[in-house]
This record gives C-alpha cells, sequence and structure tokens, in this order.
C-alpha cells in the first residue's frame, strides 16, 4: 500500500478498513515487509499489541536485519509485559481486592 495513503487513513481512523486493505495485499504479496510494518503499526494502534508483536516476528523471519521491525518488536513486547503486571502481587501497593 502506498505510505501516502497509509499515513492519510492512519490518521483518519479509518483503522478497521485500512487492516482490512492491508490483509488483502499481504495474502498476495506474504513478503512485502513494508506492508507488514504497516500493518503492525495499525494493529498497535487498534491497541492489538499480540497481533503487532506476531506481525514483527513474521517481518523477521524474511529479514532479520530489519531495524524497524527489531526496535519495535521490543518496544511492543515491553508494554505488553509491562501491562499484564499483577497489581496484587506488587507488594507495595498495599491494595486490597476485597475492600
Amino acid at each position: 500500500m502506498n505510505s501516502e495513503l497509509f499515513k492519510e487513513k492512519l490518521e483518519n481512523g479509518d483503522l478497521k478498513e485500512l487492516v482490512s486493505n492491508l490483509q488483502k495485499h499481504i495474502e498476495v504479496n506474504k513478503e512485502d515487509t513494508q506492508s507488514l510494518l504497516q500493518l503492525a503499526k495499525t494493529y498497535k494502534k487498534l491497541n492489538r499489541l499480540v497481533d503487532a508483536v506476531n506481525i514483527y516476528i513474521t517481518i523477521l523471519e524474511f529479514d532479520q536485519n530489519n531495524q524497524e521491525a527489531i526496535y519495535e518488536k521490543s518496544v511492543t513486547q515491553a508494554i505488553v509485559k509491562q501491562s499484564q503486571l499483577d497489581i496484587y502481587s506488587c507488594i507495595n501497593t498495599h491494595m486490597d481486592p476485597w475492600s
């Protein structure tokens, strides 16, 4: 997908249609790294972080040296890990789940 068209749709908030279009394009062009990156960015915008990580992994299967995918994968994995913290397991929160 054209990067200008991608940016326009991303900014206009037409994300579900953008995901659908990118998925159709990727079905035909399975190794189109640029479209895969665009799909991962769209997933991040939709807060589908695990899906984004999976796309970055797919990109790295084709191109192990893709610096953007390497960086974004590590950042997104860190966000997922951080968001899965259990606040009740932290001794510093003093939160009682029963009150």
